[in-house]
Parts: C-alpha cells; structure tokens; sequence
C-alpha cells in the first residue's frame, strides 16, 4: 500500500543510519520514522516504519519520484549522521523487520529477502 496523508505532507529531515536495510531516520514530534530498503523490483522500493509499526510503502512510480516533495525540501543541505544512542533508540525496535512484510508476521520468503 502506497503512503498517503499526513506522512507524505509531513516535513522530515531524515539521517542516515550507516544500516543497510534501514538507511534513513528522522526523529518527529517525539516518535522514529525509519525507512527499510526493500528488494526491488519484487517490493516497493521502501517501506516507512513508524515507531516500529509499517505505515506504507514509497516507490519510484509514487508521483514525483519516491520522495516525497515535502521530504526533498527538508532535506536540502545533507543528511547528518545520527548519534549512537538516537540509532539505538530508532533501530533498536525494527531490527528484526528486515524482510519485506516482517513488521506484519508475514515475512516474504523469496531468496532475496531471506
């Protein structure tokens, strides 16, 4: 399911992880959004997770691209590194989400996400 609403509205200045299956995260109104890259073209490119709970997917044939506008705006001037305790505190709850469909208990179970 495509993201709609108030996320793809919403301005965030997302960091980046180091972590290669959940690249970018942003800390809004006190809550982790984390987004997961997921094996394309089988799955949406990316998949956001909001305190750990899967809000939607993003792919490239999602209107302007994957990014949302509002996203693109707030990032302009690089994406900051987060700290070893903010990557603890976002990642920490979505580790074990790396396959696509995970978060849900119904993980996809095709070689590359495996």
């Amino acid at each position: 399911m495509p993201l709609r609403g108030d996320e793809l509205a919403t301005p965030v200045v997302w960091r980046m992880t180091g972590h290669g299956c959940f690249p970018h995260a942003a800390s809004v109104d006190g809550r982790w959004w984390v987004l997961r890259v997921n094996h394309w073209p089988d799955h949406p490119l990316y998949s956001l997770l909001i305190d750990a709970v899967w809000r939607g997917d993003l792919s490239f044939d999602d209107g302007d691209g994957w990014w949302p506008r509002a996203w693109q705006e707030a990032t302009r001037g690089g994406l900051p590194e987060l700290s070893r305790a903010e990557l603890n505190a976002a990642l920490g709850p979505v580790q074990g989400f790396t396959a696509y469909g995970s978060e849900s208990g119904r993980s996809c179970d095709c070689f590359f996400c495996l």
